[in-house]
């Protein structure tokens, strides 16, 4: 009977943590898909510029990352919003090059095209869509949930063995 118990809690930790992975990114990955139906809008920039940031420790190394920092103005049903992300989902750019990259067109004063959710313009980006990193998470948290059903059906048809 105590092995029972532990294939139980084994199976509950999988599970858990499947769901975990999926909620995590959920939000992001739901917003990406739906900003891809957004409506556009022309905006300027305000300003932009990278920052530079580390990641890690003394022990494991430590990383440098960049993130693009940008403001942009738009109007909207004749009200004016303020906007200040790049693209939806968390992250930055490994290498610097990339980062300049993403703002090459983004000078300040110039025009953007700007996508905003209709229902809350506040909620707002430069780039549709979800990046493919965001859907890593999901998909793994997934992988996890399905583990746990085939290890939950092994252990009651008696197939598994601990």
């Amino acid at each position: 009977m105590k092995s029972v118990w532990w294939v139980v809690f084994f199976i509950g930790v999988i599970l858990v943590t499947g769901l975990v992975f999926i909620l995590n990114r959920y939000k992001d990955v739901s917003e990406g898909l739906a900003s891809r139906k957004w409506p556009a809008t022309t905006g300027t920039v305000v300003s932009q510029e990278i920052q530079s940031y580390e990641i890690g420790d003394s022990e494991s190394g430590v990383t440098t990352r960049y993130r693009v920092v940008i403001n942009y103005e738009f109007h909207v049903y004749g009200y004016l919003y303020r906007g200040t992300r790049l693209r939806i989902g968390k992250g930055g750019y490994s290498d610097q090059s990339d980062a300049s990259d993403a703002l090459e067109r983004l000078i300040d004063g110039s025009q953007c095209k700007v996508f905003y959710n209709p229902y809350d313009p506040n909620n707002c980006t430069l780039i549709q869509g979800a990046r493919a990193e965001l859907f890593l998470a999901p998909t793994f948290g997934l992988m996890l949930i399905l583990f746990s059903i085939w290890l939950t059906w092994r252990s009651r048809s008696g197939t598994l063995e601990l």
